[in-house]
């Protein structure tokens, strides 16, 4: 709720929005800074005043970092686990504190929760362009579509229910620690594609935590 989805095409009103790329760290912040803000045309949009980011990273103070290698270190390839450790080290090495920390018991569950969330949304907001324009649709769309006009009003309702708990599971980890530390994908870029699974940004979306994904090395195809 920090960025405006107004104007953008909807998915799912409630998990889209709207992220930033760039180069570094302090550019990301520099464009949140300017993007931020409560608009009224947004029926998810936050009001209140967005966090200064940029004071933020001039702290002095050590970061506390939590490790969850638990559940995706399972999902991703050997070359991430690796990097990741590796990262976790560098980080370490660099004055942070970090320590291993197990992920909130419903976790596992956010992923199939937000499966249902936006393919139920997504055939609500395409309904009636999908009854008229379907083969305009390409096959990923069309399938999330076709999904969601299946599932029943029973389970829609139980995942947004189950959407609150997972949240209220994970907030308590943010007391604790700055950052949660986990691989940003599966492996590296797959070559060819226009993008990679974001299985490992899934579950934090769906408990709308926001995620920053950083790169860390090459592979050995220089992905």
């Amino acid at each position: 709720g920090r960025v405006s989805t107004y104007g953008v095409v909807p998915v799912s009103w409630n998990l889209d929005h709207v992220g930033v790329l760039a180069r570094t760290v302090e550019d990301a912040a520099i464009v949140f800074q300017v993007i931020a803000g409560y608009d009224s045309r947004d029926l998810y949009s936050l009001n209140e005043e967005a966090p200064d980011c940029l004071s933020r990273l001039e702290s002095k103070r050590a970061p506390r970092i939590g490790l969850m290698r638990e559940y995706f270190y399972e999902r991703v390839d050997d070359d991430m686990r690796r990097t990741t450790d590796e990262a976790a080290k560098r980080l370490q090495e660099a004055g942070a504190k970090v320590e291993e920390v197990a992920p909130p018991a419903s976790l596992g569950s956010a992923h199939p929760t937000g499966d249902i969330i936006i393919a139920v949304e997504a055939a609500a907001v395409h309904e009636e362009r999908f009854a008229e324009r379907k083969d305009q649709y390409g096959p990923g769309i069309r399938g999330l579509v076709e999904k969601g006009l299946g599932i029943k009003a029973g389970d829609y309702a139980r995942a947004l229910h189950a959407q609150r708990q997972q949240r209220a599971d994970a907030l308590p980890l943010f007391e604790k620690y700055d950052a949660i530390l986990t691989p940003g994908a599966p492996s590296a870029a797959p070559k060819g594609m226009p993008t990679g699974k974001p299985l490992m940004q899934a579950p934090w979306t769906v408990m709308r935590i926001p995620t920053i994904s950083l790169p860390t090395e090459l592979n050995k195809q220089g992905l």
